[in-house]
């Protein structure tokens, strides 16, 4: 079971507890019941609830380097469901709004680490110019006696130049079929 999985597992057992207090409809949650402190503290409680459970299995992903902590698209989906079974109320929509979207920053705001194993099409994104030197995986002939079948070569991308390949930077057009950013580099004395 990913981390996701996980965090998902416990805001629908958070969910089905609050459907359970429920005295009118077993199936469904009285809006009043739960913002029984009023909507803004009803609010804050929900938010420090999702936000304690997504906290407490940040640390499971540790060494993680090049993975989304989250996938933000399916927490977000979660997130507005889990929100619908709540208020049980389309008039309670603005409410679900603004707590969908407060939920939506939350998820913008954590960091997207790109694996170094994770190559990345060249259809799909061409590296920044900042990206420097990566490693791409590269076909074609880069000389007449040479041929390259899916060979890993350090290269640098241009913009509007194209790539340079480190072994063959005279190559004029190679014909790069994905990339990824190089690792970084070991530090003596890092906890794992």
């Amino acid at each position: 079971m990913n981390v996701l999985e996980k965090i998902l597992e416990e805001i629908e057992e958070k969910r089905e507890s609050l459907v359970d207090m429920s005295d009118d409809e077993p199936e469904l949650c009285d809006v009043e019941d739960w913002y029984d402190e009023g909507v803004k503290a009803g609010r804050m409680k929900a938010y420090l609830d999702v936000a304690e459970t997504i906290r407490s299995h940040m640390g499971e992903v540790l060494d993680m380097y090049g993975k989304r902590l989250i996938d933000a698209n399916a927490l977000d989906e979660e997130v507005r469901n889990f929100f619908l079974a709540i208020t049980c109320n389309p008039k309670q929509a603005t409410v679900v709004k603004e707590c969908k979207e407060s939920f939506r920053r939350m998820i913008d705001e954590q960091p997207t680490v790109y694996e170094a194993n994770d190559w990345i099409p060249v259809e799909e994104r061409l590296p920044d110019e900042y990206d420097g030197l990566v490693l791409a995986q590269v076909s074609g002939k880069p000389k007449e006696n040479i041929t390259l079948d899916n060979a890993l070569e350090l290269a640098v991308h241009i913009p509007r130049e194209g790539w340079i390949l480190e072994e063959y930077p005279e190559w004029e057009k190679p014909n790069v079929i994905a990339w990824q950013p190089l690792p970084k580099p070991y530090k003596e004395g890092r906890e794992r």
